[in-house]
């Protein structure tokens, strides 16, 4: 027998039975053998829309109701409406750990144990409760799918009640029970609740209240309940209520009642507060307005361990209650909060409710600090707070669910350890009210929200001890999707790299939290955080590991991380045989550059040497022009001249200073430069001895401007001697009559300038006579050797030595001498 043409509605394995749903009973095939169940053997229907194994017996689910069937005895149970069922059109059913079995239905969800079924309202529209499937994760979470979309069931620790067996959708404010145990619940819109036996009643303008905007109430001692509205003060007695009135200035809707160590009320409003107290049984209220300047509204009201009682405002922030008068303990405290809208305290503390968070206030120093998101809270916009009865937690109510402070960790540790629950974890009422919280003895919670009562039970709670799985979703390579393999090389362009992952997380995937880390790069894993992805922007060349975990709804982290190798390649100009090869070149450039650097040096230490010595040559050569025998004879024919003569005294006066010449010359030719003075010490001897030898035949004279130092400025020695001996020679010598020779230095734009002038008869006379004269042996070197060592002195120290000739003519442009100018560098 085969399965062919058969309608197969679901299937599952009992050991090593399988177990077939069909619209004509259940077949069981265990191996090749198929047995099949149907209402010949105690199925009250033949079609069977799913299977499960339950406690080792078979399940199955039909149109019919749900059936039992033990395969030891062979016994069939059926479950109909009489049985328990809400409905008998079993869609679905799971098992959950053998503890319960889930059944989905046309009509809602149930859950079965041997002793009873319980139903469960998945949501609030009639198609969101046929459940058509049935899933238990992982994390042992029951997911539904319905006509209305997807649900999940994971404990019963949260609870909800809708408009048919409670207040619905109502705005809930201030909860509290009365002496007799009866749950109150007080609304902003839909008047009063008592929860009472497992029933609400609501009461409204029928039952004598005065609007159905009631947010405050309290059990008096006196066993009075009152209530307060938007119009005044109501009390509750025999099933209806009564208003109390209250005094004219205090207007505005009342907000909290809270009775102080004496018995009276004290009651926050619009304005400012109320007392009120009985006399002879009768209430009598009194006015107390807040001592502020700026407008407000009093939300709340304490009485603290010491019977003080504090008053919180927006936005006048705190005041206390001082015998018979409030004062305000904004400037006496610090205080830089000004919007308080409950408050509770812990020994020395405040604990505030306020916008920006829980804030936690020294009474004695005025000190104070914020827990808010980033401390764990899920919103920083707190509207309600309260302490359990065993003063160990903080329960605190914001606009996006609940969170439980652990005070004693924090006042003891100075660790802030939050738990927070949300929609995700079952608190469907989102956004809590101000003063809606209350506490049971039993440790149950009751929470006013926009959206209803919601019930926690703490002890309901089911831990979720089940790590995530971490996963690398997508990797992007500048922004752009990629697919890698594990240990992927890239090229050294691809540096820019993005990882995106998610850690599975089904009872709350809203607290997953990851740890990053990105080796080659990061020495440790990154702090706790919620983002999803990790960028990583111009990566050197290197080799890396991303690895990454996450931790589950409670921080429960995954021990072993999600990792992905990859390897960025270096640039082709940071690879080795690129680094050689470049490495190499330089070399070998260094190489060149060096040896035609020395090359180079070489040559200019030749070329100096080469001018070196040709500048002592032609030194040499000046030295023997001034020393050239034709002035050395004609100096000595002087002397003997004078001798012949009987003029002894002429004859040792000139060859006295014949001799200082010539020890002068030899002393200043060793050296490279001589002073000014040194240079014209000599040319005075010189000019001496030819006016002697010529016998007057010229007159000189020597000007030295002042700007000149003789003493400090410098110059080449033996410069102006060949210029000056050419003058007399061939300039003043062949002149008839006496001439007149100018020798004058001046200084001028960091030049010194020797100008040497004569009345002689110019140079181009001197050269016609020089032609007509027979040829001599002496031949005067002096001015070429001194053009020649002007020439190799500026090239050997790049001085810019220069020599101006000019023929100097008279009026009728004949030639009446010559003048030169000699320029040289001041040295001094």
């Amino acid at each position: 027998m085969s399965f062919k043409g058969i309608k197969v509605n679901g299937f599952c394995y009992a050991g090593e039975h399988l177990l077939v749903a069909t619209d004509n009973g259940v077949m069981i095939k265990t191996g090749d053998a198929i047995k099949t169940l149907n209402v010949n053997n105690g199925l009250k229907s033949n079609k069977i829309n799913c299977v499960s194994v339950y406690q080792q017996k078979y399940i199955f689910g039909s149109d019919a109701g749900l059936m039992v069937y033990n395969p030891e005895n062979e016994k069939v149970i059926n479950y109909g409406i009489e049985q328990g069922l809400i409905d008998e059109g079993i869609l679905t059913v799971v098992n959950q750990g053998n503890q319960y079995l889930w059944i989905g239905s046309n009509s809602g969800l149930m859950r079965f144990s041997p002793k009873e079924f319980k139903y469960y309202t998945v949501g609030p529209d009639n198609n969101s409760n046929v459940i058509k499937c049935l899933l238990l994760d992982r994390e042992d979470n029951v997911w539904m799918g319905t006509h209305s979309g997807l649900f999940k069931y994971r404990d019963d620790a949260f609870s909800s009640f809708d408009k048919v067996n409670g207040p619905g959708n109502a705005f809930i404010f201030q909860i509290f029970r009365d002496h007799t145990g009866n749950l109150w619940l007080c609304t902003d819109n839909s008047g009063i609740y008592k929860y009472s036996g497992g029933y609400f009643k609501r009461y409204g303008l029928k039952e004598g209240l005065n609007t159905n905007v009631a947010k405050a109430g309290l059990q008096h001692s006196n066993k009075k309940i009152l209530f307060g509205t938007k119009d005044g003060i109501v009390e509750y007695k025999n099933d209806r209520f009564y208003e109390i009135p209250i005094p004219k200035e205090f207007a505005g809707l009342c907000e909290m009642l809270i009775e102080d160590k004496d018995g009276s009320v004290w009651i926050a409003g619009g304005n400012g507060v109320a007392l009120m107290k009985w006399v002879n049984n009768t209430p009598q209220l009194t006015y107390k307005a807040l001592p502020s300047s700026v407008s407000h509204q009093a939300y709340c009201l304490w009485k603290d361990s010491e019977n003080t009682i504090w008053i919180g405002s927006s936005p006048a922030g705190l005041f206390k209650v001082e015998g018979d008068s409030i004062v305000s303990m904004n400037r006496r405290l610090n205080l830089k909060e000004e919007n308080f809208y409950a408050i509770r305290d812990y020994k020395n503390y405040l604990l505030v409710a306020t916008l920006n968070g829980l804030y936690i206030l020294n009474t004695k120093t005025g000190e104070g600090n914020y827990i808010n998101e980033s401390d764990g809270l899920n919103s920083e916009l707190v509207y309600s707070i309260e302490l359990t009865r065993d003063r160990k937690n903080l329960w605190i109510g914001t606009n996006q669910g609940i969170n439980k402070l652990n005070l004693e960790k924090y006042f003891t540790d100075q660790v802030i350890q939050i738990e927070s629950y949300s929609k995700q974890d079952g608190f469907t009422g989102v956004e809590c009210n101000s003063n809606g919280i209350w506490e049971d003895e039993n440790g149950t919670l009751w929470f006013g929200t926009v959206s209803g009562l919601v019930k926690h039970e703490p002890s309901k709670l089911k831990p979720n001890k089940v790590k995530n799985s971490t996963l690398i979703q997508s990797i992007k390579i500048f922004s752009e999707d990629t697919l890698l393999k594990d240990g992927s090389e890239l090229e050294s362009k691809f540096n820019t790299i993005a990882f995106y992952y998610k850690g599975i997380c089904f009872t709350n995937p809203e607290n997953v939290k990851y740890r990053k880390q990105l080796v080659g790069l990061e020495k440790e894993w990154s702090e706790p955080n919620n983002e999803n992805y990790s960028k990583y922007a111009n990566l050197a060349p290197g080799n890396y590991t991303f690895m990454v975990k996450s931790c589950n709804n409670e921080g429960v982290w995954d021990e072993n991380p999600t990792t992905f190798s990859f390897t960025i390649l270096r640039p082709f100009y940071a690879t080795w045989w690129f680094n050689a090869l470049l490495i190499s070149t330089i070399l070998l450039l260094a190489y060149t550059a060096f040896t035609i650097r020395v090359k180079s040096i070489q040559r200019k230490q030749k070329q100096e040497t080469e001018r070196r010595v040709e500048l002592s040559k032609i030194e040499l050569k000046a030295l023997r022009a001034q020393m050239n025998p034709h002035f050395i004879f004609n100096s000595l024919n002087s002397i003997q001249h004078y001798i012949f003569n009987s003029k002894s005294d002429e004859a040792i006066k000139y060859l006295s200073k014949f001799a200082r010449l010539v020890r002068t010359i030899l002393n200043n030719s060793n050296k490279p430069y001589v002073t000014v003075g040194e240079d014209l010490e000599a040319l005075i001897l010189y000019l001496e001895l030819e006016q002697m030898r010529f016998e007057g035949k010229f007159e000189y004279e020597i000007i030295v401007d002042n700007k000149v130092d003789i003493d400090y400025d410098i110059m080449p020695p033996l410069l102006i001697q060949p210029y000056v001996e050419n003058a007399i020679l061939h300039g003043l010598n062949p002149k008839p009559g006496k001439g007149k020779l100018s020798i004058s230095f001046k200084s001028a734009d960091n030049y010194l300038i020797c100008i040497i002038s004569d009345d002689g008869i110019g140079r181009e006379k001197a050269s016609e006579i020089k032609r007509t004269m027979p040829v001599s042996k002496h031949k005067s070197l002096g001015m070429k050797i001194t053009e020649d060592r002007l020439r190799i002195m500026n090239d050997a120290s790049n001085s810019p030595l220069s020599v101006e000739i000019t023929d100097l003519k008279n009026e009728a442009g004949l030639a009446c001498g010559t003048e030169v100018k000699i320029f040289i560098p001041i040295m001094g």
